[in-house]
């Protein structure tokens, strides 16, 4: 039973006016959905309504959230092979990495405890990985061996979420709270030098992808937080801000040599600098 827009007949579906919801298209005889998405009537008596996702959206939406891991996944390898090539951490804040690590832990144990979508777990793991990388350059070409210990941080979110499951909501707030502020020391050393050059800006590229993928697969897939969802909005946030470091400071030229099909071989020069290999003074 369907009706023209703006007469008083009644939905064949919902048995509700036709100009105050969206049931016109729907049939009963649609498979029930897997996840429903709710619009808010305000006209409706009903208060609101549940308009199937069709499977293919559905099937985006995961696959955006595990081009969102991928990117994720490899998002820290330009950084360590930049720290690897010229072997100096300078212009790379520590402070950072290490408050990124704590955060990332809890992300990495919290996400499997409460069996979130499989790419958030995977990225919670490569994410502590990547950290724990960063930890071991610190040691070796800082010479100070207390980062080794640090590569135990993992451990602290285990141990509380098994014991403590009631806790893990709380905890939960660690990770965006620790990758905003984690962020700050990064932003400050940069500021402070007047240049970019020890941050990979090839990183940041793919924070931007992994963070637009991320939203958009929870704008069709139910996170269990809104923390969770947090997690891909401060991404796009720590690198627009560097993008913004890196104009401000070094030019547009930084931007596009950073790209890998425009900049060519000017993005070598810009993103692996000449730095001497000294004990990091910045943090």
């Amino acid at each position: 039973r369907t009706a023209q827009p703006g007469s008083s007949h009644l939905c064949g579906f919902c048995r509700l006016p036709f100009h105050s919801h969206f049931c016109a298209p729907i049939s009963k005889k649609l498979p029930k959905p897997r996840l429903p998405l709710h619009f808010h009537m305000p006209d409706s008596s009903l208060g609101e309504i549940s308009v199937p996702i069709e499977d293919s959206t559905l099937q985006l939406a995961e696959l955006a959230g595990y081009i969102a891991t991928i990117c994720f996944t490899l998002q820290y390898a330009p950084q360590a092979y930049l720290n690897y090539k010229r072997k100096s951490v300078q212009g790379f804040s520590t402070t950072g990495v290490l408050i990124k690590l704590v955060g990332a832990s809890f992300l990495a144990v919290n996400a499997i405890l409460l069996g979130e979508a499989l790419p958030l777990c995977i990225y919670g793991i490569f994410n502590v990985s990547q950290h724990v990388i960063f930890m071991i350059q610190f040691a070796f070409y800082m010479k100070q061996k207390k980062f080794f210990w640090f590569c135990a941080l993992p451990l602290i979110p285990l141990i509380v979420g098994v014991s403590l499951p009631e806790t893990i909501p709380l905890t939960n707030t660690l990770k965006p709270i620790s990758q905003l502020t984690s962020h700050l020391p990064q932003l400050y050393l940069s500021y402070k030098k007047r240049t970019t050059e020890g941050v990979s800006l090839s990183t940041q590229h793919l924070n931007v992808i992994g963070g637009f993928c991320g939203l958009f697969m929870y704008s069709f897939i139910e996170a269990k937080s809104f923390m969770t969802v947090l997690v891909y909005w401060n991404s796009l946030f720590q690198a627009f801000s560097l993008y913004a470091l890196a104009v401000y400071f070094d030019g547009w030229e930084r931007i596009w040599s950073s790209l890998p099909l425009v900049g060519g071989n000017q993005g070598s020069t810009r993103e692996e600098p000449a730095l001497p290999t000294v004990k990091n003074p910045d943090d």
